[in-house]
């Protein structure tokens, strides 16, 4: 089959049109011809020359050609500039502050412009915004939007652009709803807008990307805080609204991340003072975004792990378990969110059930869909093509805003909360458990998943384990409960069925995990749950999952060598110890079993499984050959281990050393303790031997001046 020749066409129709103000025909018709071209059909220096002449026509003057245009020629001409900025190459004029500026013009974002004030009076005030107000819905001004979020995902340059021009505070104001006056200009049915949600927020999320300074401006000034919450649980989680999820996700995930946080009282570090988390910072007004987060975890409906879900799980993960945030951890809300608007969307989405499979969402009637390209989860993603069905007609009366600066406000209403200790942890076991189901159907195992495929799990995954593992550490009963589900007492460790590492279930496949090389994450991850279900103890873990199994963790820790045995109270074999109680209406699957096991059999050390017999009787038994064996067995598996260089440990300097290096200076410090204790017995028996000699010298002594007393009588 002969490869398809795309020939270069020629761009400079539009250069050629005399009066570009008044010939409407040909600059429509020609604009048309730069959207309907491949990236790659025009030439970079004809490429440049159009955005020249196009941002030219756009531009912020009295005389420029869009004043006479209509609002479909200029969405034309935003188009245009759309399809010719993909490809990088000869569109870097439009990083260009001039451009810049211009484009923020005609998104009707509400920013102090350079461009604007330095007109002479009579000029500027003829250059008014083709939009009627600030932070407007239209065409136009989607489309500008696109733009701009064009250039924030492909170039660091256009954030910068943004940023310098005050956009951290333009796009907070505009999901405020507020003009550059603090005015309130845009309608509620034009904030319902998903197209306009979406692309403020990925504005907003491209503009806070490692900028503290942009966070700081948004928090401080803006207050974007009551906003991001307002539309985190009012904006139904349905699809037709999961790309503004989304993105809102990611600013509130940045704004959580970057804000520069004051140095935290002692009573707000996190509950567990041993927990790797307790030196981060938390503000008192992020509060209510873990409530709007666990709102979206319990009401986003899944069958696989994807946005907004993901970013939620992100948002999550980035909020630490304080003193004061345990009683929101440990909540669940009771009902849909319920809101003062009269919003009929709205107003729906309160009714709305929150069932957790996506057969069970209902459609909303009406509803304003999405466009399916307005992009993924990925912060890279490039918007696309405008659709005709982007945004409803505009409010021509946006409502007036109160007088009272306190009820300029964004009003809200938090869903009520109900006590449940873990019911976040069984709702991220039961996605864990989804989605594990989904990607690994046993009995295909992590090893069966190599980069290549469609799911990349170091990425997905390892979120989700770490939530778990951070709830362990902070929260009882969110540890209580993940003891019970993976490590239950009754926990079948009977040789007959298996090894723990190849069983089914969510503990078998952790364990599959922590030993899984094509995924250094999950594996990482996986032990760092485990490791914070049990206690971040090495002996607990080592007696749960066998050293064969906690070796690698264990090693990353420091811990070289097997942990010592723990000595724990058992009862009575003929009554078990019984799992924690777990309400029903937060148990993801049944974790107890008819069948219980004697508490007081001895496990083996390597296998944690039952060890009906003596370690040492066994040892004893093999022969000089089996022995020599074993041995070379292990003299391998230490020097593949001592070659690798993603394993390593640390020593009590806290550098990294090789396997080789950390058994030889064990086996040294085992011996030096070997020798002092030999000294140390040496010396106590010496000293034994003294006091003896003395006491037998005193009762000697007594006994000859007895004598010598007696013969004198």
């Amino acid at each position: 089959m002969m490869p398809l020749v795309v020939g270069m066409i020629d761009a400079n129709g539009y250069l050629r049109i005399a009066d570009r103000a008044q010939d409407v025909e040909a600059v429509t018709r020609e604009l048309q011809r730069v959207i309907d071209s491949l990236p790659t059909q025009i030439h970079p220096d004809d490429r440049a020359s159009l955005i020249e002449a196009i941002m030219g026509d756009l531009a912020i003057a009295p005389l420029a050609a869009w004043h006479t245009w209509s609002a479909e020629v200029r969405l034309l001409a935003l188009t245009a500039v759309k399809t010719l900025s993909r490809n990088p190459m000869g569109s870097e004029k439009l990083y260009e502050s001039r451009h810049y500026q211009t484009l923020l013009f005609h998104s009707s974002l509400p920013v102090a412009l350079p461009s604007t004030s330095g007109l002479p009076d009579a000029s500027a005030s003829t250059v008014t915004s083709p939009h009627q107000h600030a932070g407007s819905a239209s065409l136009t001004a989607l489309e500008a939007m696109k733009v701009l979020a064009n250039l924030g995902v492909s170039h660091p340059l256009g954030r910068d652009r943004l940023a310098q021009f005050g956009g951290a505070a333009g796009i907070a104001r505009a999901l405020a709803g507020k003009s550059l006056e603090g005015e309130r200009t845009v309608s509620e049915e034009e904030e319902d807008n998903a197209d306009r949600l979406f692309l403020l927020a990925r504005l907003g999320f491209v503009v806070t990307i490692n900028r503290a300074e942009a966070v700081k401006t948004m928090v401080d000034e803006e207050d974007i805080i009551d906003n991001l919450v307002y539309f985190l649980i009012t904006t139904p989680p349905v699809p037709a609204y999961y790309n503004a999820l989304s993105d809102l996700l990611k600013l509130t995930n940045n704004i959580v991340r970057f804000y520069p946080y004051k140095p935290a009282p002692q009573a707000a570090h996190p509950a567990s003072s041993t927990s790797a988390f307790d030196t981060e910072h938390w503000d008192e007004r992020f509060d209510d975004l873990l409530s709007a987060a666990l709102v979206l975890l319990h009401t986003i409906p899944f069958a696989d792990l994807a946005p907004p879900l993901t970013q939620c799980l992100h948002v999550l993960l980035s909020i630490p378990w304080t003193e004061q945030l345990l009683p929101t951890w440990h909540s669940v809300p009771a009902d849909p969110p319920s809101l003062s608007s009269g919003n009929p969307v709205r107003g729906l989405w309160n009714r709305l059930s929150t069932s957790s499979t996506v057969s069970s969402v209902p459609t909303l009637p009406g509803s304003r869909k999405a466009s399916a390209d307005h992009g993924t989860a990925s912060g890279t993603t490039v918007l696309t093509d405008h659709e005709s069905h982007l945004s409803p007609p505009r409010s021509q009366n946006p409502p007036p805003l109160p007088s009272n600066p306190q009820a300029r406000k964004r009003s809200y209403s938090l869903p009520p909360r109900r006590d449940a200790p873990t019911a976040f942890a069984v709702r991220v076991v039961k996605i864990l458990e989804t989605v594990l189901e989904r990607w690994l159907p046993w009995p295909k195992g992590p090893e069966d998943r190599r980069y290549d495929d469609d799911v990349v799990m170091d990425e997905h995954l390892p979120p989700i384990f770490l939530l778990l593992a951070r709830g362990a550490e902070a929260s009882e009963p969110t540890r209580s409960f993940l003891r019970t589900l993976l490590l239950p007492p009754n926990l079948d460790r009977s040789p007959e069925a298996g090894p723990l590492e190849k069983r089914r279930g969510l503990l078998g496949t952790l364990l599959r995990f922590m030993a899984c090389t094509n995924h250094p994450q999950c594996k990482q991850s996986a032990g760092e749950l485990l490791w914070a279900v049990c206690d971040r103890d090495a002996s607990t873990l080592n007696a749960e999952i066998g050293y064969g199994n906690a070796a690698g963790l264990l090693f990353t820790k420091g811990i070289s060598a097997p942990p010592p045995g723990k000595i724990i109270e058992v009862d009575d074999e003929t009554n078990p110890p019984a799992g924690r109680v777990i309400s029903a209406d937060t148990r993801p699957l049944d974790v107890s079993a008819d069948t219980t096991f004697p508490s007081s059999v001895p496990r083996h050390p390597i296998t944690a499984l039952e060890d009906f017999e003596d370690v040492k009787s066994a040892l004893e038994n093999m022969t000089e050959e089996e022995k020599e064996r074993e041995a070379e067995r292990l003299f391998g598996v230490f020097d593949r281990m001592d070659k690798n260089p993603v394993i390593s440990a640390r020593g009590p300097d806290g550098k990294e050393k090789g396997v080789k290096s950390a058994l030889q200076e064990k086996y040294v410090e085992k011996e030096q303790e070997w020798e002092e204790k030999e000294a140390r017995e040496r010396r106590e028996e010496e000293e034994r031997d003294e006091a003896e000699a003395l006491r037998d010298l005193e009762a000697y002594k007594r006994r000859t001046r007895g004598k010598g007393q007696g013969g004198g009588g």
